[in-house]
């Protein structure tokens, strides 16, 4: 009987085959991956990131910025409007970036002393991202939070 020898052709061959399984299982990984979180009108978000940058300087430019207040104890969020302006209006909206199922948007309903209040109790544990998109006498503002629930 021969003895097998291992030369360079074997080695070429085992090379390639675990090369082919490597390659098999980052494709078969990559269709694992969920796509879902990226934005669906991206866009159309693109094209007016222009306002949106405008609505950011509009919050900066504020002497007294919108402010969050979050009580963990009550489960308590609350937002506090700069008590210059007599009419607020807008949305917010609740982001949880690894579950795009759980994102939900809120009218903004503003209090006469300036606050609107969210009671978190029932909301996912986990990072949130608040994102608050309000008109103080008809001019756009835009401020986001992060939320460690």
């Amino acid at each position: 009987m021969s003895k097998f020898r291992f030369h360079w052709g074997h080695g070429i061959a085992v090379f390639y085959g675990l090369f082919i399984i490597a390659i098999l299982t980052i494709v078969v990984k990559s269709f694992s991956v969920d796509r879902s979180l990226v934005v669906d009108d991206y866009y159309q978000q693109d094209i007016t990131y222009q306002s949106h940058k405008d609505k950011v300087n509009n919050a900066k430019s504020l002497e007294n910025d919108l402010m969050l207040d979050y009580d963990k104890g009550n489960q308590v969020l609350r937002l506090k409007f700069p008590q210059i302006f007599n009419e607020i209006t807008g949305k917010a909206w609740f982001y949880k970036p690894d579950n795009k199922k759980l994102d939900f948007e809120v009218k903004l309903e503003v209090d006469d002393q300036g606050e609107q209040i969210f009671q978190m109790d029932k909301l996912v544990g986990g990072v949130w991202t608040l994102k608050v998109d309000w008109e103080g006498d008809a001019k756009p503002f835009y401020k986001e939070f992060n939320i460690y629930k």
